[in-house]
């Protein structure tokens, strides 16, 4: 469950006293503790940033990069040493003399300070490759200690000014099978989860007859949720160090920790049986070393081994038993013969082309296959015959393998290997390269080989073709090279994908259903029209959140504006809507609207995990872009008016125009994408090597429903969900609270104990006729002093309205306070100009949209089941044409 561990005054000053904190460094900690952090971490273009709710802290940490901060803070979360950690703690100034005697004075920023048990220290997290790079670079600063620890010494000094410790921490040191089991455990660890009496007593009664049972057995016999929540509360005893939770078959749950060490020593006393001695095969025709000759496996019987010496002449034949066998084995006198795959014959080998290699089976065919009808090879010239085979009997003298002989120039000899452009040239190329072509000015490639034809003339040397300057290029053309050129966006699709470290990691896709899911915006190309007057309507935008794991889309909402806080709100409620929950964590790039305050907050009292991708990286988030790419090219590009043609805008005909070509409408489109992507549910996923719904039913069976994390979606949920102000509150006056220059009001706020308090409100984008102000300990409805003109109106139109006064009176010259009397009088009065009755179109449009996803409210069974609107019967998946849709 969520523990709140933040010490009290009294608290952190008995360990001020305990480790003699100078009142230097008592001041410094109570400032890190109140202000913390000192800047917001940004990734760029080189790292992931996250911000992790996690169970010690009562606020978000931000860590800045998901291999090293990240890690270390979910080690921290559930370290029993660790009291208190903060991020971007503070600035140190530290001050070293280089190794060439220069001195050297810079600031900080540490990514973490820690309050623990054994003292107070700051934490900077850097990968072991990054720490050898920087240990290069400047071998004073970074260095590595004879117990293979990394130290900064400027960084210790700086720190010891204020008591505490500096400590590096390289990814090395991260658990990434312990990282990858809390990660999992999370729902149970932040969420209370209340066990069915029944279940336990079930669990508690294997457990009374086994010592141990894998989790693939406990799930049969009572609920997952019941099993992951025992580890949680420790009632059972599971290795999360070491063991893979997500591995159910191979993890095990222990009775006791008596239980497990028995299990661990069994486990490690695994030994190869008597009756098979170690690397020695006992199979017919298997052959092993004894007293220096080779000896071949003819039989194995019940009660021995009979082998055949093949060094002696005579056909010598014994019979062994088991034990002998072993006996002979463990003093060493039998030894195994092992194919040796290494040695230059193998070397030529691997380097023989598929070319190569097809000659040789060729000629292998003609020397030593079937005479007859079936094989016309054998008819070849004999003295083509005669020196193939004295090449093979060659090879067979050389290398011990004949086949090796009929590889033609097997030796690489053959041929000119030189370089057919003369040195001088090459120098002329290399010389020109960054002035005529690595740079911004794009050059041609004409401008290029004319300077190069100039040189080459001056020198008296021959000059060369586009295509050889061409392959030149392509010798010397490196990425940044590319970036230097076309920029960094055309550099990335020519970076080599590349895995930089070797080893196991946490799984990139998550490790059961709603770990970790991606939420994205795309423009929908396809022209709609208005439903009530068939006037057209411009392309919309379809947000989608897709779980990672089951590649299962989760939820999806269609609007005409551009990406804001108001799509993401609308598919998060339409998840909860669906689903009854919401994801444990969230992937998104760095649109505005996902960094807005309001979102991040959403993230935070719902305890989501935000991650936001590499800027510049699509990469990061190929799956939610595949799906965007499936849905256009299989749904979008077969409705009428689709948008390809717009491509070629000046080769499009009146008849071809989508404008002219568009018939659906909105409230038509919807219905048909929800048919289409409950198809792509149900269609196999090659990756997955199921189909989603598969996939995802399967992950909540084996990683359990975790019912402990159900959202109710009811009128708390749809509040929440509801935007706030900049500050977050609003100042109660007797008119009421002014939210976005409007006034709300309502009885319960008519108390003069109120009056000049603050209070945290919430206004709806869709309707400006009321916002909600939280009073009394509930989430009180208000009205707008000019709720009839503000009623069904969005937060958006009402800005478009707000700023077109505002641009009104600067032309006048003239300064007005904005009022809601105003800004209700300016929309009656100009309802119908463009910008506003577009708004209105769009609106009244995504209306039938909005009013499904909040007030279609999740209904709740009797056990708190939220129901399953996705679990349909499936079906194969069937290409849909143009007439269908």
């Amino acid at each position: 469950m969520r523990i709140n561990t933040m010490l009290s005054e009294d608290e952190i000053e008995q360990l001020f006293d305990k480790f003699n904190i100078p009142l230097l460094g008592r001041n410094r900690i109570r400032w890190i503790r109140e202000n913390a952090p000192v800047r917001r971490v940004y990734g760029g273009g080189v790292s992931q940033t996250i911000r992790y709710c996690g169970r010690k802290m009562n606020f978000v940490i931000e860590a800045e990069a998901l291999r090293t901060e990240f890690a270390t803070i979910v080690s921290f979360d559930h370290s029993q040493d660790i009291l208190e950690f903060y991020h971007q703690p503070c600035r140190l100034n530290i001050i070293w003399d280089k190794a060439n005697g220069r001195r050297v004075a810079t600031s900080i920023t540490p990514d973490l300070f820690c309050i623990s048990q054994s003292g107070f220290y700051f934490v900077e997290c850097k990968t072991d490759q990054h720490l050898f790079e920087l240990n290069e670079k400047d071998p004073v600063r970074f260095i590595l200690s004879d117990n293979g620890k990394w130290r900064s010494p400027p960084a210790e000094l700086a720190a010891r000014e204020f008591g505490c410790d500096f400590i590096i921490r390289p990814s090395s040191e991260n658990n990434w099978v312990l990282i990858e089991n809390l990660e999992l455990l999370k729902d149970y660890y932040i969420h209370p989860f209340e066990s069915n009496d029944a279940e336990l007593q079930k669990l508690r009664e294997f457990f009374s007859l086994n010592p141990w049972g894998s989790i693939h057995e406990l799930i049969k016999i009572v609920d997952a949720d019941v099993v992951y929540n025992s580890i949680v509360t420790k009632e059972f005893i599971f290795d999360l160090n070491n063991s893979h939770l997500k591995e159910v078959e191979d993890a095990y749950l222990f009775r006791d920790e008596i239980s497990a060490q028995a299990f661990k020593i069994y486990i490690e006393s695994k030994s190869i049986s008597p009756s098979l001695p170690a690397g020695i095969e006992l199979r017919p025709g298997c052959m092993f070393i004894w007293d220096g000759r080779s000896w071949e496996v003819v039989n194995v019987g019940d009660a021995g081994v009979a082998a055949r010496c093949v060094d002696s002449q005579e056909s010598i034949l014994l019979n062994l038993t088991y034990e002998e066998m072993a006996s002979l084995a463990k003093c060493g006198n039998i030894k195994s013969v092992r194919q040796d795959n290494s040695g230059p014959q193998h070397d030529l080998m691997k380097q023989c082309s598929p070319k190569d290699i097809q000659s040789a089976l060729y000629r292998h065919e003609i020397l030593f296959g079937t005479p007859g009808k079936k094989n016309p090879y054998i008819n070849k010239s004999t003295r083509a015959k005669f020196y193939w085979k004295a090449q093979w009997r060659n090879a067979e003298i050389k290398y011990g393998y004949g086949f090796i002989g009929l590889m033609p120039n097997r030796d690489k000899t053959q041929g000119n290997h030189n370089r057919k452009i003369e040195e001088a040239i090459i120098y002329i190329i290399e010389k020109l390269y960054p002035d005529c072509w690595a740079n911004a000015k794009q050059k041609s490639i004409t401008h290029f080989l004319g300077a190069v034809d100039n040189e080459c003339e001056k020198l008296g040397l021959s000059k060369i073709c586009t295509k050889t300057l061409r392959a030149q290029i392509k010798r010397i053309q490196t990425v940044k090279d590319v970036e230097k050129r076309e920029g960094r966006k055309r550099a990335y699709q020519s970076e080599v994908i590349q895995y930089w470290y070797i080893g196991y990691e946490t799984p990139a896709h998550g490790t059961h259903p709603f770990h970790i899911a991606h939420i994205d915006h795309s423009p929908f190309d396809v022209r709609l029209i208005n439903s009530k007057s068939d006037s057209n309507v411009k392309t919309g935008t379809l947000s989608l959140l897709i779980d990672a794991y089951s590649r299962k889309i989760l939820a999806w909402y269609f609007s005409f504006d551009k990406p804001s806080h108001r799509s993401c709100m609308m598919v998060l409620r339409d998840c909860v809507r669906r689903h009854g929950r919401l994801p444990q964590r969230i992937v998104s790039d760095g649109g505005a609207e996902f960094q807005s305050s309001y979102y991040e907050q959403l993230m935070a009292i719902y305890y989501i995990d935000k991650q936001s991708r590499k800027v510049g990286k699509p990469r990061d988030g190929a799956i939610i872009e595949r799906m965007f790419r499936l849905t256009r090219d299989q749904f979008a590009n077969a409705l009428l008016g689709n948008t390809q043609a717009e491509r070629h805008i000046r080769q499009v005909s009146p008849e071809a125009n989508p404008i002219k070509l568009a018939n659906w409408t909105l409230e038509r489109l919807t219905i048909r994408l929800e048919e289409y992507f409950e198809t792509y549910h149900q269609n196999f996923h090659s990756t997955l090597g199921c189909t989603p719904n598969q996939k995802f039913l399967e992950g909540m069976r084996i990683y359990g429903a975790r019912k402990n994390v159900l959202i109710s979606y009811d009128k708390n949920f749809i509040i929440t969900t509801m935007p706030t102000t900049s500050k977050g509150d609003a100042k109660i006056t007797n008119r009421g609270v002014k939210i976005n220059y409007i006034f709300y009001n309502s009885v319960a706020l008519d108390r003069y104990s109120l009056i000049n308090s603050r209070a945290p409100v919430r206004y709806d984008p869709w309707d400006g006729g009321h916002a909600y102000v939280y009073c009394n300990n509930e989430w009180v409805e208000c009205f707008s002093e000019y709720y009839k003109a503000f009623k069904g109106m969005s937060a958006k139109k009402i800005a478009i309205a707000t700023e077109c006064l505002r641009q009104k009176h600067r032309m006048a010259g003239k300064e007005y306070g904005i009022t809601a009397q105003r800004i209700a009088d300016f929309l009656s009065s100009v309802e119908e100009e463009e910008k506003l009755a577009m708004q209105t179109m769009h609106d009244s449009e995504v209306q039938a949209m909005n009013s499904k996803i909040n007030q279609n409210l999740l209904v709740s069974n009797a056990e708190g089941e939220a129901v399953d609107v996705d679990n349909k019967v499936n079906k194969s998946w069937t290409p849909k044409i143009l007439d269908t849709f």
